[in-house]
């Protein structure tokens, strides 16, 4: 017969709170995300995307935009001055490419054109 004043009887093993559970995801986020940054600040050399540009690239730019899906991998990540990256994201240029394998292309849009937006030639 069960005595019900035993305390152990009822005892079951607890899970960790949902809070506990989504810290932990983030945290182990946010240590993906800076690892990338690393790697894409190695490559990139905190240079821009952009040919010519002479700012220091503090901005990442996601080619797949993380609200549509894109991660934090370097194939999808590169690295921008805060002008080219805006340019980016107004819909001036689009980048075209891998950014682990160069050479990355740049495309003026429609709308990047009618605001005379010209890509500076490089020598090869």
């Amino acid at each position: 017969m069960i005595e019900y004043h035993d305390p152990d009887v009822f005892k079951f093993a607890k899970p960790a709170p949902r809070s506990a559970v989504k810290l932990a995801k983030a945290r182990k986020a946010k240590a993906h995300e800076l690892k990338t940054r690393r790697k894409v600040n190695a490559r990139d050399k905190h240079v821009c995307f952009y040919p010519r540009c002479r700012e220091t690239a503090f901005h990442k730019h996601h080619k797949v935009y993380r609200s549509k899906g894109g991660k934090w991998e370097t194939e999808n990540v590169v690295s921008g001055c805060a002008t080219h990256h805006r340019w980016v994201h107004d819909g001036l240029i689009r980048l075209v490419g891998n950014p682990d394998k160069p050479p990355l292309e740049i495309e003026v849009t429609k709308l990047g054109r009618d605001a005379k937006i010209r890509i500076p030639k490089v020598a090869a």
